[in-house]
């Protein structure tokens, strides 16, 4: 029989959401109302978005890695 974890609550996946829409709300709004030129806006809002997706990558690798090392502990499926 397969170990299955636990479902995360509808709360925690909403505060999750709602943390991440928060998140890119202010800065998006720093990035716009940032009293410098138009260019030094867009080099902060692209580092912004690379930030975003490294942040989404690492957390998938040590999620992905962290499961991998379970698997390894418990042995050839049966």
């Amino acid at each position: 029989m397969p170990n299955h974890r636990p479902l995360q609550s509808a709360t925690w996946v909403f505060f999750a959401w709602a943390a991440f829409a928060v998140a890119i709300g202010a800065m998006a709004a720093a990035v716009i109302y940032m009293p410098v030129p138009p260019w030094s806006r867009g080099f902060v809002a692209v580092a912004a978005l690379m930030l975003v997706q490294a942040s989404v990558v690492l957390t998938k690798t040590v999620r992905d890695q962290a499961e991998s090392l379970a698997e390894a502990e418990q042995g050839p499926a049966r």
